[in-house]
């Protein structure tokens, strides 16, 4: 990894943990707390990742402030919703949806941080926290916990998601700038919506407050599954794994995706426009930014782009029966040579080329709508 290892043991058996498949690990299924470490040289402590100097800002925006404070040794990741504990001074408040993040509590200088139930979220930022920690030379203890299975559709019921029920069509994620304008965002809790007609067809553009990273996502599919929506569509944004495509100036869509070492395939409703802003590649599915090292993106050459989501997405729509879809913006490019990436995005450059991407999506979203999904 470019001297960089990252390590992770379980806190039962003290067995070392592959990060990349840790639900793989010996005693997973009964023992879900682990220990995190990076180690590696003490010169530039960022080569060996794709965003190489730019990390250091993309970590410094994620990290709680009881974080940056200095006096914490001990730092504990768990599944725990909670927002009457310390919110994050860096919560995004002018956005609609996506601005909440991991809350806070501090007992005798061990901090825990509380992140919506997820594997893949928690696992994120665990690394996060980590990485920051060895890049600032902070000597800190970093422990986090995995969550059960049924912990996170226990917290989806207790949300207003499933108020969502019999439509033909749920587009997710990066929404909105999608519905007409004229429109009201209805819904009182964390997630919002619109619903409107379109030939016939009832669409509904859902919202949420919270980060539903990686394996969360799969799960909202489930849940809309169950009560009877039809079709998923998820806009978002995406890294590419190809060199030469420039960020935030192409779309990407698909129909694979590498899901823990399994290709899954879907009927992708965007499989044939014909659009020289849109690019179509292979996936890989992976649950941290922090993994997208110089390593593993030189072994994964087959690939053509990288998120936490789609995949997950994906398969749970597959295991469900019900069609799933995806329109990304491409944001970073994960070789470089590229001055626009996660670290940067909330520049008003950025943010005015995004805006005009997202108007190519409404206008493929309402045409591929209007034509009955076909």
């Amino acid at each position: 990894m470019g001297g960089v290892i990252f390590q992770s043991k379980c806190l039962y058996c003290e067995k070392e943990a592959d990060v990349f498949n840790i639900t793989k690990h010996d005693c997973f299924s009964d023992h879900r707390a682990f220990s995190m470490r990076i180690l590696g040289e003490s010169g530039n402590k960022t080569s060996f990742h794709t965003m190489e100097n730019s990390l250091r800002g993309y970590l410094d925006k994620k990290m709680h402030q009881l974080i940056k404070g200095g006096h914490v040794k001990r730092i504990l990741v768990k599944p725990k919703y909670d927002r009457r504990s310390e919110k994050s001074a860096f919560e995004k408040r002018d956005k609609l949806f996506n601005w909440k993040r991991p809350t806070a509590d501090i007992k005798n200088g061990d901090l825990t941080i509380e992140c919506f139930p997820g594997e893949d979220y928690i696992l994120h930022y665990a690394l996060l926290i980590s990485l920051y920690c060895f890049i600032n030379s902070k000597d800190v203890s970093v422990r986090f916990i995995l969550p059960y299975e049924k912990q996170v559709r226990g917290e989806l019921n207790k949300t207003n998601l499933l108020k969502i029920k019999d439509n033909d069509f749920v587009i997710l994620g990066y929404i909105s700038g999608l519905p007409d304008q004229a429109s009201r965002w209805e819904g009182k809790g964390d997630f919002k919506w619109i619903r409107e007609e379109l030939n016939g067809k009832t669409v509904v553009y859902l919202g949420c407050e919270f980060s539903y990273w990686g394996d969360i996502s799969g799960e909202i599919v489930r849940v809309l599954a169950e009560n009877g929506n039809k079709n998923v569509i998820y806009v978002g944004k995406l890294g590419s794994m190809v060199e030469g495509v420039s960020p935030n100036e192409f779309l990407a869509t698909g129909n694979s995706s590498l899901v823990d070492n399994k290709t899954i395939t879907w009927d992708n409703l965007f499989s044939n426009l014909n659009s020289d802003k849109v690019i179509y590649g292979k996936h890989f599915c992976l649950p941290s930014v922090v993994l997208e090292t110089k390593d593993w993106l030189s072994r994964s050459y087959d690939y053509d782009f990288v998120d936490p989501e789609i995949g997950r997405l994906a398969q749970a729509a597959n295991e469900a029966g019900i069609r799933f879809s995806y329109l990304h913006i491409i944001s970073d490019n994960l070789f470089k040579g590229y001055t626009e990436d996660l670290s940067n995005e909330r520049k008003e450059e950025i943010v005015n080329k995004r805006n005009e991407l997202v108007k190519s999506i409404r206008e493929i979203l309402r045409e591929k709508i209007a034509n009955g999904g076909d």
